[in-house]
């Protein structure tokens, strides 16, 4: 929650109070005795850290001198 101008506002990617769709997946990293604010930032961060390498990944190959053979 964020506070502007003495209103309170979720910011993107927080959990909406009273939603009960369903949010982006949570993987089980040692979840136990952990909170879900702090499971939830580790999911964002291995969620960065995957879309960063799938990113590099493509790049990587997009530049690549495959041989030909004929």
């Amino acid at each position: 929650m964020v506070e502007k101008g003495g209103k309170e506002y979720v910011e993107l990617g927080d959990p909406l109070p009273g939603y009960t769709g369903f949010g982006k997946r949570v993987l089980a990293n040692n979840i136990f005795g952990r909170t879900y604010a702090e499971c939830l930032k580790e999911s964002k961060r291995d969620d960065h850290q995957l879309q960063h390498e799938k990113h590099k990944n493509y790049h990587t190959q997009l530049h690549s001198d495959v041989p030909f053979k004929f």
